[in-house]
């Protein structure tokens, strides 16, 4: 009679987790749309601002935001967003400031796997990031900005606490083309760098 009770316990525990793992699935087919915003950072400054250690070795601080759209709950398109700030003090007199603020704007596809309430995915990006720098050199001293071709190479996971919200980690590999012509100067545009996002995720 125990075995019996327990191989109706058994069976009932993994249908009801077979259930479960299927209604996720038909919930997050049936709510194609997902937004996620939260805080990001980079592990270099790429801006060209900071000169520490004769390198720009100052991670970033920022912000990034995605919106993707899964006509499939498995195959999707992600639209991500991110922006960072940097500022070097020369010497340590205000004045003499450097600042700048970079803006990424990356487009591509998403491939995510829904296992019940967690969902890993992976993504290619691509795109632009705009860059604007202001020196610290007073007056007389012209803001610049310039754009490069960008692109972001990782994924994450989702963890859902209901249908609807739930929290990201994610992790990428970015890219960016900037460079400068003095050589002196060069050590300063990190091309490659980590970038790390954590942030609340919505799916509607």
């Amino acid at each position: 009679m125990v075995r019996i009770v327990e191989s109706l316990l058994s069976a009932v525990l993994l249908s009801s987790i077979l259930s479960f793992g299927q209604s996720s699935a038909f919930q997050v087919s049936k709510t194609p749309f997902e937004i996620f915003g939260g805080y990001s950072r980079v592990s270099a400054d790429f801006t060209g601002t900071y000169r520490g250690g004769g390198y720009a070795s100052q991670a970033l601080n920022g912000w990034d935001a995605s919106f993707t759209f899964r006509p499939h709950r498995v195959l999707g398109v992600e639209a991500d967003f991110s922006g960072f700030s940097s500022s070097y003090t020369l010497g340590g007199i205000s004045p003499f400031t450097d600042t700048a603020r970079s803006e990424s704007f990356l487009f591509g596809p998403n491939v995510s796997v829904p296992i019940s309430r967690v969902t890993p995915f992976a993504h290619f990006l691509i795109g632009t990031t705009h860059i604007g720098v202001h020196p610290g050199c007073g007056p007389l001293c012209v803001a610049t900005s310039t754009n490069n071709l960008s692109y972001a190479l990782g994924g994450g996971i989702d963890f859902f606490f209901t249908q609807h919200v739930g929290v990201r980690g994610q992790a990428d590999f970015f890219h960016n083309g900037y460079t400068n012509g003095d050589n002196q100067l060069a050590p300063y545009y990190k091309q490659k760098t980590a970038r790390v996002s954590t942030g609340i995720v919505f799916r509607f």
